[in-house]
């Protein structure tokens, strides 16, 4: 599925058609594959490869008469490198670009969370700018979230009780809500919950865990998941003999789902309480953390 592309091509599309001239800035080159695939069809595509002159010259064609060219100028620098070589061209058209208000933003994160939204859950969409920001996202990696989740889908009976598709949606409903427990029991559900946790974020509950065992897991599971993430290298020694190694994949889900929960103020209220006891099941207080650690 390309479901960011194909929000930033309609995007796109729709400016063409609407406005005729359309200057896309793409300072940090997220989008240089979309352009790539988009010269086809009625509508041309010309890129920006370091001279304004060239770009121009190769624009001037499209630019006489009294119709608006159906053009797009793509150009991987910032408007505020271009804003004066190109001033006339900006005057004639629209310009697409990182940071702008409204729909003319597109900045990766907001294109993204748009593209998203109902996909994948919210807790994931939250920190998208921080995460693409330190390069820890690019756009074919986002592209895989849709995926990756497509095969973490909860049963009929799951997503009534927890009122969404989403596992990690119904993984901060559980973790927040335990009078939803006997409801899980009753709908024979644990079995199925318990299998749908492992899968995202690892855990390995004893076949017959309670609701309240398995919420404790869960819990140790992604608040450590966060702890190791804020820590990276500088993990103390005691503390990686404490806890089980996971997958980068499985570690991001979990600390996403500790952020998730400690942020939502429909949440965070619950969120305290339990944190103490993973500290205490931690035994943080006897870790010999460095100053620069704990700073």
């Amino acid at each position: 599925m390309r479901v960011i592309t194909e929000a930033i091509e309609t995007l796109i599309g729709d400016f063409i058609r609407d406005r005729g001239l359309v200057l896309w800035f793409d300072p940090e080159q997220h989008y240089g594959s979309i352009v790539r695939g988009l010269n086809s069809g009625q509508d041309r595509v010309l890129a920006f490869d370091g001279s304004f002159y060239k770009l121009r010259l190769e624009a001037e064609p499209f630019l006489r008469g009294f119709d608006a060219p159906k053009l797009l100028v793509y150009l991987p620098i910032a408007w505020e490198d271009a804003k004066d070589p190109l001033a006339e061209m900006l005057a004639m058209g629209v310009d697409l670009r990182p940071g702008v208000s409204g729909s003319r933003n597109t900045r990766l994160a907001v294109v993204a969370r748009k593209a998203l939204k109902g996909r994948v859950a919210d807790a994931r969409l939250e920190d998208l700018d921080r995460q693409i920001e330190q390069g820890g996202l690019t756009l074919a990696e986002l592209e895989e979230l849709v995926v990756g989740d497509g095969a973490f889908s909860l049963p009929t009976a799951l997503a009534v009780l927890f009122g969404t598709a989403l596992i990690e949606e119904a993984a901060l409903d559980f973790l927040a809500h335990p009078e939803r427990d006997a409801e899980l029991v009753a709908r024979n559900g644990m079995a199925d919950w318990s299998q749908a946790l492992g899968a995202l974020y690892g855990l390995s509950a004893e076949a017959g865990a309670s609701p309240v065992a398995l919420r404790k897991l869960l819990a140790r599971q992604a608040l450590t998941c966060e702890l190791m993430e804020t820590l990276g290298a500088d993990v103390p020694e005691a503390l990686q003999r404490l806890v089980s190694a996971a997958d980068s994949q499985v570690a991001r889900r979990g600390a996403e789902l500790s952020r998730g929960w400690r942020n939502r103020r429909d949440l965070a209220a619950s969120y305290p309480a339990v944190s103490a006891e993973v500290a205490t099941s931690l035994h943080l207080d006897s870790i010999d953390f460095s100053d620069a650690v704990l700073e």
